[in-house]
């Protein structure tokens, strides 16, 4: 509160000077203004002021809402501490929580006032009603982390690690509603919802570890395993190309890549169509996704232009579809 106070004096001041000196003494406040009623076990309150009573209003719920995004990272800390009693700055994939817009409800002006040029608000925030509405998205995110965590143990290596992104999702969104209702309700208990939380990351890490997929393509293919790799990479998956396995060296989870290729004149272009088909296969060699793409290419300036130009469509699809989807994971 005091620092929003000293905020607003600030904000006077440079009316001051681009106004000059003459006329009303904008620089005067309410007597409340200096000594703000202090927040209770029912109400939360923000000052705010501005040129009308909508700013003023509207000013008192940014410094109240400033209020919940500043406890962010000391619960993101307390979340981090968890894991292996340390911050585990070797997981790549942390989660980082963020709160970037607090919507109020539940808030009434209990005081406003105008003093020269200036409007002066303070709103209350009813904690017991905001904190129920925080309560029941929280229920919401949480229960679909649950779910998600469920769906990852019963899946092959590959679908784990894109399955994460999900999970990753919901628990960034759960802790920043957890970071919210620490500053509005006084029972609100994390200590063994951050326990569980730090459970699934330690599980999350796991995953990660152990992320290296094996990528079989023909030189035709080329292309798409340089696609596929840069891809994986976002998730922290480790890969290798290789052109052929070794029976002996078979094992572990794979993405084949099968390339077919034709050519013919146009005229005086070159027109070339490639079919490029993933097929992906768990640890014990099951299929577990298959798609396939038919790509056209026709340019003047030779075959490996058209070749070129029926590659970038590929690359295109990559960046418009997940990587579920491009596998054809999702299908099965």
């Amino acid at each position: 509160m005091k620092n929003s106070l000293r905020t607003q004096i600030i904000f006077t001041t440079v009316l001051t000077l681009m106004l000059g000196c003459t006329g009303p003494d904008i620089n005067a406040m309410p007597l409340w203004v200096s000594t703000p009623s202090s927040d209770s076990a029912h109400y939360l309150y923000g000052v705010g002021s501005g040129p009308d009573y909508n700013s003023a209003r509207d000013q008192a719920l940014s410094d109240l809402a400033s209020r919940f995004n500043s406890n962010v990272s000391a619960v993101t800390k307390t979340h981090d501490k968890q894991v292996n009693g340390k911050v585990d700055s070797s997981y790549e994939n942390k989660v980082i929580v963020r709160v970037d817009s607090t919507k109020l409800t539940h808030y009434t002006v209990t005081r406003s006032e105008q003093v020269g040029m200036l409007v002066w608000s303070e709103i209350a925030l009813d904690r017991m009603a905001f904190s129920n509405d925080l309560k029941e998205k929280w229920h919401y995110e949480d229960k679909m982390l649950k779910d998600a965590v469920a769906r990852l143990e019963a899946l092959p290596l590959i679908q784990q690690i894109t399955g994460l992104k999900d999970a990753h999702t919901h628990m960034e969104k759960s802790q920043g509603i957890m970071a919210q209702l620490s500053v509005a309700s006084r029972s609100w208990e994390s200590k063994a919802i951050l326990d569980r939380y730090a459970r699934y990351q330690t599980e999350f890490k796991k995953i990660i570890d152990k992320a290296e997929i094996t990528i079989i393509s023909d030189k035709k293919g080329d292309f798409a395993a340089t696609l596929l790799q840069g891809n994986l990479s976002k998730f922290g998956i480790r890969s290798q190309v290789y052109a052929k396995l070794k029976p002996q060296e078979l094992a572990g989870d794979q993405i084949h890549i099968i390339t077919t290729s034709t050519t013919k004149s146009d005229g005086d272009a070159t027109k070339v169509k490639l079919e490029v088909r993933f097929e992906s296969r768990d640890n014990k060699g099951k299929v577990v996704g298959q798609s396939r793409y038919f790509l056209n290419g026709r340019s003047y300036d030779g075959e490996q232009a058209a070749y070129q130009q029926a590659s970038a469509k590929l690359k295109l699809k990559f960046k418009r579809m997940t990587l579920t989807k491009v596998l054809g994971l999702e299908k099965l």
